[in-house]
């Protein structure tokens, strides 16, 4: 007995049992604590995504330091991550660190300028030329036979114009890329007579689908039609590549757009529309919704459609939020005067050049700003609570506390 004891001071193990109920024993404790931990992360963590979920930020610090650029006098539009900006005399593209990547120059009286993923269009309002600037500031210049009255541009970088050309209204698509001495890949011709005027246009990302809003007389009664061509293979086998046509008596459509190759949305008075087709080649009517309110403003990006509306009751506005599949998502009313309204990355984002109100797709706000200096356009980046900020005098990146 006394010869068990001493070997068991000694450490070692007397039996199979024993060795397994003190590995058993730690095993426990092992668990208990890790138990324990994992617990004391989901807490924490949970924690965590309910104090976000309220909180709405106030504050922001800059990121990079700013650097001084003068954009007074000076319309500006962003450019992906880039910022734009262009006035009667030429155009700039500045980057992230407010340093000019390109400039370019003209003189025009009423510059209109448009943006793709990687191109920039410009044409002077009634003038002959059409100037295209790549990424790198490459020029590809474009001379019309009549005067430009529209302008637009794929994200795939097609672009279109609508040229006054007397009895005809016509619709050119240009391919920069193109080997064509004049870059024409297709037209498109209109009467007031016979398709009506062409009112707003709009082209699919790839540029495959083309929506034109014609306004119409019958009768006496304006009236809009809304057609829908494509330019791919489906459509070459349709006479003039017309898909698809819509008529809406006694209503004006100032405004088409695509929200993706497949999805694209119309507005006009009385009605908000919404056209699509799975396979991106013959659009059809999807869902309307009827307004009985005035329409302020439109806004599109990320997928979506947003109409804002005077709110009477709060002294205020309210900005309707819809799908691609012509859903009320959410509704969002606030009381400050706005200059712009983006939609990215599932958020709403309102602002003018002192504040900014930002809220997610469920209409939460996440983010109530005063802003330190006179904004003039302010950007999402890619990176969460990360803006480009640009100023009269500077451009920085800021990010939200």
């Amino acid at each position: 007995m006394s010869e068990k004891k001493q070997d068991n001071k000694e450490g070692k193990i007397i039996s199979i049992e024993s060795y397994e109920r003190k590995a058993r024993s730690i095993r426990m404790k092992n668990t208990a604590v890790i138990v324990g931990v994992v617990t004391l992360l989901l807490i924490a963590a949970v924690s965590f995504f309910a104090y976000e979920s309220k909180r709405v930020r106030k504050t922001y610090e800059s990121v990079t330091m700013t650097s001084a650029v003068d954009v007074r006098g000076s319309t500006v539009i962003p450019f992906g991550n880039e910022i734009i900006t262009y006035n009667s005399d030429g155009i700039h593209c500045i980057d992230v660190n407010g340093k000019d990547r390109w400039t370019g120059t003209f003189e025009m009286l009423n510059p209109m300028v448009v943006t793709g993923k990687d191109r920039v269009a410009v044409a002077d309002k009634e003038g002959r030329e059409i100037f295209i600037y790549d990424r790198s500031g490459k020029l590809t210049k474009i001379d019309t036979a009549s005067p430009v009255l529209a302008l637009q541009i794929s994200e795939g970088g097609l672009v279109y114009a609508s040229l006054d050309e007397g009895e005809v209204t016509a619709i050119y698509c240009y391919d920069p890329m193109s080997d064509n001495a004049d870059k024409t890949i297709s037209r498109i011709n209109s009467t007031m007579e016979g398709s009506g005027y062409p009112l707003a246009f709009s082209a699919s990302p790839s540029g495959r689908l083309f929506a034109v809003s014609y306004l119409t007389q019958e009768n006496g009664r304006v009236s809009s039609r809304v057609a829908f061509y494509n330019f791919g293979e489906v459509g070459q086998n349709i006479p003039n590549n017309l898909m698809k046509t819509y008529t809406y008596t006694g209503e004006s459509i100032p405004l088409i757009r695509f929200l993706d190759n497949d999805t694209a949305f119309a507005v006009s008075g009385p009605r908000l529309i919404f056209y699509s087709d799975p396979a991106g080649q013959d659009p059809e009517s999807k869902k309307e919704i009827f307004i009985s309110e005035e329409i302020r403003s439109v806004f599109w990006g990320d997928g979506t459609a947003v109409l804002v509306f005077d709110d009477t009751d709060a002294g205020g506005y309210r900005a309707d939020v819809y799908n691609k599949n012509g859903e009320l998502t959410t509704s969002v009313v606030f009381d400050m005067d706005y200059s712009d309204i983006v939609v990215s990355a599932g958020r709403l984002i309102i602002y003018n050049s002192r504040n900014c109100l930002i809220y997610n797709t469920v209409g939460k706000k996440k983010a109530e700003l005063d802003f330190r200096d006179d904004v003039r356009l302010l950007v999402p980046e890619d990176r969460a609570n990360r803006f480009l900020m640009l100023t009269d005098t500077g451009v920085s990146s800021i990010k939200l506390d």
